[in-house]
């Protein structure tokens, strides 16, 4: 097998386990209305396709494949803002992975801004903490998360911030590292945010600055309307019945009807869903 044969091997078995396949498996909500699911992982190993800007493209050792195994999968937490855990699995031999305290996914922002990523603090993990950019702003990461999300998405209150020194990880065959983050609006940013966000984290295999990989999550994020309609609504009631037959054109008794649309956020089509029932 080839080297772009093996990477897609392993990048396919990660979309696998990350939900690509059935994304309802892997769905969570930003917002009353806004929804985000995994549209695909990957991992790159030639410097020049990084999504990321990287400064200084390298080859790696030998051109050898990364030999890891990456896959992403979204939680919805009750009350709380939507999670994303991270797992990173060591398909090769014993090595040293030279990543920063929050690994395997150390990054904050997506790549547009839009979006803020706040990892959970392991005890068993040294060198994690938060602060603030601004000194008057929360200091935990508890304080940038809000209790609520009455502005229709979580949005993180403030912009962190971390000490990110550099960890060697001695690594085994089969080892997984993983960690998971909150995922709120970012403090500036659009609600809902664009369509489609990317997050991007590059670590190192085997040397501090040798055989850059870079970890990719491409996120979709789509708008979802719901109404409750009340009991009079026979101007509705003809597009109604093509979706649900219980509905008489022009009725006016029907009891109440609940409408899912969801919207993608760059497409004027839309999904409609509908149920409906009769007041006793």
């Amino acid at each position: 097998m080839n080297r772009r044969q093996f990477l897609c091997a392993l990048t396919g078995s990660a979309g696998l386990l990350a939900g690509c396949t059935d994304r309802s498996e892997s769905q969570a909500m930003l917002g009353v209305d806004t929804r985000l699911a995994i549209e695909e992982t990957r991992v790159i190993a030639d410097t020049d396709n990084f999504v990321v800007d990287f400064e200084n493209p390298q080859s790696r050792d030998n051109g050898s494949p990364p030999e890891v195994e990456f896959a992403a999968e979204l939680f919805q937490p009750q009350d709380a803002p939507p999670e994303i855990e991270f797992r990173l699995t060591n398909t090769g031999p014993q090595r040293i992975f030279y990543m920063a305290p929050f690994y395997p996914f150390d990054v904050f922002p997506s790549l547009s801004g839009e979006l803020m990523l706040l990892p959970k603090l392991n005890p068993d993990r040294p060198y994690q903490g938060y602060g603030a950019t601004d000194p008057d702003g929360p200091q935990s990461r508890d304080g940038l998360i809000p209790e609520s999300n009455n502005e229709g998405c979580w949005r993180v209150k403030g912009s962190p911030m971390t000490l990110i020194p550099g960890l060697a990880l001695q690594v085994d065959t089969g080892e997984t590292l993983s960690n998971r983050s909150s995922i709120l609006v970012s403090p500036d940013g659009p609600c809902p945010p664009a369509e489609t966000q990317m997050l991007s984290n590059v670590f190192s295999i085997g040397g501090a600055r040798a055989n850059k990989t870079e970890l990719v999550v491409e996120l979709r994020v789509t708008q979802t309307l719901l109404w409750r309609i009340g009991a009079n609504f026979s101007v509705l009631s003809r597009d109604l019945q093509a979706h649900s037959p219980e509905v008489e054109p022009g009725s006016s008794t029907v009891g109440t009807a609940r409408v899912s649309i969801t919207i993608p956020l760059n497409s004027t089509s839309v999904c409609v869903t509908t149920t409906a029932g009769t007041n006793s």
